[in-house]
Protein backbone atom coordinates (compact mmCIF):
# COMPACT_ATOMS: atom_id res chain seq x y z
CA UNK A 1 0.00 0.00 0.00
CA UNK A 2 1.06 3.37 -0.94
CA UNK A 3 0.96 6.60 0.88
CA UNK A 4 0.70 10.33 -0.36
CA UNK A 5 0.91 13.42 1.65
CA UNK A 6 -0.92 16.52 -0.19
CA UNK A 7 -0.40 19.92 0.98
CA UNK A 8 -4.41 21.65 1.37
CA UNK A 9 -4.95 25.04 1.63
CA UNK A 10 -7.85 26.85 2.11
CA UNK A 11 -9.14 24.94 5.01
CA UNK A 12 -11.69 27.37 8.21
CA UNK A 13 -12.43 25.26 10.46
CA UNK A 14 -12.69 21.46 11.93
CA UNK A 15 -15.79 20.94 9.51
CA UNK A 16 -13.81 21.91 6.65
CA UNK A 17 -11.46 19.10 7.95
CA UNK A 18 -14.50 16.48 7.99
CA UNK A 19 -15.71 17.44 4.54
CA UNK A 20 -12.39 16.91 2.81
CA UNK A 21 -11.52 13.66 4.75
CA UNK A 22 -15.22 12.10 3.07
CA UNK A 23 -14.65 13.18 -0.31
CA UNK A 24 -11.15 11.41 0.02
CA UNK A 25 -12.49 8.56 1.27
CA UNK A 26 -15.23 8.25 -1.67
CA UNK A 27 -12.57 7.98 -4.52
CA UNK A 28 -11.43 5.22 -6.02
CA UNK A 29 -8.40 3.52 -5.00
CA UNK A 30 -8.46 5.38 -1.36
CA UNK A 31 -8.58 3.02 1.96
CA UNK A 32 -8.51 6.21 4.20
CA UNK A 33 -7.82 9.77 4.84
CA UNK A 34 -6.26 12.11 7.32
CA UNK A 35 -6.24 15.85 7.16
CA UNK A 36 -4.40 17.58 9.19
CA UNK A 37 -5.89 21.18 9.78
CA UNK A 38 -2.91 22.49 11.69
CA UNK A 39 -0.05 21.06 9.37
CA UNK A 40 -2.56 21.83 6.43
CA UNK A 41 -1.76 18.55 4.66
CA UNK A 42 -4.00 15.50 3.86
CA UNK A 43 -2.59 11.78 3.63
Amino acid sequence: MKSHTYKVRGMHCASCVAIIERALAKETGVKSAVVNFASETAK
